[in-house]
C-alpha cells in the first residue's frame, strides 16, 4: 500500500481492496499522503475519505472515489505544506471527495 516518495511526501496506493474504513466516520480512505518536512521529525498525514452513504445512496464506485481522491489529495499537500513544517506533533487532518476538512 505504501507508496512512491515524492520530495518530503509520501503518497500511499489504494485500490478497491486495499481502502482503509474508519468505524467513527462510518467512511474509507481512498487516497493518503504524510507530508514529513526536511529536518522535523513531526509528520503531517492528510487522508481523503469517501462515506458509505456516498457509496450506497449517491453510486460512487470506489474506482471512482480513489481516482478523485488523488486529485484532491494533490491540491492539499500544496496547501498544507507550509503548515506541516510547523507542527510540534504528528497531526492528521481527514477531507471529503471535495476537499473540506471533517476531521
Amino acid at each position: 500500500m505504501d507508496g512512491p516518495w515524492a520530495a518530503d511526501v509520501l503518497y500511499f496506493q489504494y485500490t478497491p481492496l486495499t481502502v482503509e474504513y474508519d468505524l467513527e466516520l462510518d467512511a474509507f480512505t481512498v487516497a493518503r499522503a504524510d507530508i514529513h518536512p526536511p529536518g522535523r521529525r513531526h509528520r503531517l498525514r492528510l487522508s481523503i475519505l469517501v462515506t458509505d452513504r456516498e457509496i450506497a445512496v449517491e453510486h460512487i464506485p470506489l474506482e471512482a472515489a480513489i481516482a478523485r481522491g488523488r486529485g484532491v489529495l494533490e491540491r492539499l499537500v500544496e496547501a498544507h505544506r507550509g503548515s506541516a513544517a510547523e507542527l510540534t506533533a504528528d497531526q492528521t487532518r481527514a477531507f471529503d471527495l471535495s476537499g473540506r476538512r471533517i476531521r
